[in-house]
């Protein structure tokens, strides 16, 4: 699978690059790279939102609180918390959370703010 995030967010990047360190089946792509080399599908900017997570599997593009919850399945640091929402009946939610605070955080990111709304 791989993770795609946004390269030139560095909240994205630096999260993907500590994701990195630990070895799983995961592997982590700027979405910009993908994009150049996707399917003609993916390229309509209309479907595919640039502020969420996405992860792609071979056959499906994933995106926000679904890409989230994929991550927390999949990646070995983040088992656990899947590990405790399941538990709980919050893997929805958390999923949800996830993808609200990433697109919060965005939000406030110096470099992300003045690309979006310039």
């Amino acid at each position: 699978m791989l993770v795609l995030y946004d390269d030139n967010c560095p909240l994205c990047k630096s999260l993907a690059l500590f994701l990195q360190k630990k070895k799983s089946n995961l592997e982590f792509h700027p979405w910009e790279e993908f994009r150049r080399k996707s399917p003609e599908e993916f390229l309509d900017a209309g479907k595919i939102s640039e502020d969420k997570l996405k992860i792609w599997d071979g056959k499906t593009l994933y995106e926000g609180p679904e890409a989230w919850s994929l991550l927390l399945r999949n990646h070995p640091d983040l088992k656990s918390f899947n590990w405790l929402a399941e538990k709980l009946h919050l893997q929805e939610k958390l999923g949800q959370s996830l993808d609200w605070l990433g697109t919060r955080a965005r939000k406030i990111c110096l470099r992300c703010s003045k690309r979006r709304f310039s």
